[in-house]
């Protein structure tokens, strides 16, 4: 099943230690064949400055070339990630014995108090996701969040777990204890990844027009909706029942966004009716 074989190479080490300890903005851009953890893995291009991934690779003892873009940025809250493949070339010389995957992962890490109850509890953050996933021939697109926690200073990849996007809606259930720090990272990947070596086998992953953090569910240990909780965090991000309000200027951007379409559609149809005319 590709769902199952896609679940299996994220992580990468199953613990690693992190360059720093806190709240953390990461993103990661790369291309990959193989899985992760597999022997026979190697990256194309492996990013974790925030520029990007972008050129072409000759898939090794094949006719085949790997045409990719992946890149990605964040905040705490909010998520943009893009990722695209392209194969050209033909099957002449035989198909790759495994997949390729173009990806962008961008995360927030942070440290949470959560308040308003005792003992433990979970939390639900859910995320609006605006974008696009397109494929053909041998290629599949999606998007897909992640959670893994941090104990000790150390990245839990093991214990990570991955939540779907549907219908634009993501929620990443989270545990925690009522008044004591928890930290852990949330990831957001767009993927375009080549699973069958067909001809004209394209995909693009486009979420760069944000997911964003617009509500925080707060549950006690029996299940029982906890109304007046609040939040502290490391990262001094304002986290509520709402989600995360935008900086001004992620907000501006956002809504200059939506009226480049909005123009774009409106430019679209003057023209059909000129036409039309």
């Amino acid at each position: 099943m590709k769902t199952e074989r896609l679940i299996a190479f994220f992580g990468g080490l199953l613990v690693s230690a992190v360059t720093q300890a806190g709240p953390l903005l990461e993103s990661l851009d790369y291309v990959r064949f193989y899985g992760s953890n597999d022997p026979a893995g190697w990256y194309a291009c492996e990013n974790r400055t925030g520029a990007g991934c972008a050129g072409s690779v000759a898939v090794p003892e094949t006719n085949w070339t790997l045409n990719f873009k992946a890149s990605g940025t964040g905040g705490y809250g909010i998520l943009k990630a893009r990722a695209e493949v392209e194969l050209t070339g033909d099957a002449s010389q035989g198909e790759f014995p495994s997949f390729a995957s173009v990806g962008a992962r961008t995360s927030f890490r942070d440290v949470y108090v959560f308040h308003g109850g005792n003992g433990t509890g979970t939390a639900q953050f859910n995320f609006a996701v605006d974008g696009i996933a397109d494929s053909s021939g041998g290629a599949t697109a999606r998007s897909l969040f992640q959670y893994v926690p941090v104990i000790g200073g150390y990245e839990m990849w093991d214990q990570q777990r991955n939540f779907e996007v549907r219908d634009g809606v993501a929620t990443v259930t989270v545990p925690f204890q009522f008044n004591r720090p928890t930290e852990f990272i949330i990831g957001f990947y767009a993927l375009a990844q080549i699973w069958s070596w067909e001809p004209d086998s394209k995909a693009v992953a486009d979420f760069s027009n944000t997911a964003i953090l617009n509500q925080i569910i707060v549950r006690d240990e029996r299940g029982n909706l906890v109304k007046d909780f609040s939040v502290t965090a490391e990262s001094g991000t304002d986290y509520t029942a709402t989600g995360v309000v935008p900086e001004p200027t992620t907000a501006l951007l956002m809504l200059a966004g939506i009226l480049a379409l909005e123009g774009g559609r409106r430019r679209a149809l003057l023209q059909k009716r000129v036409v039309s005319h």
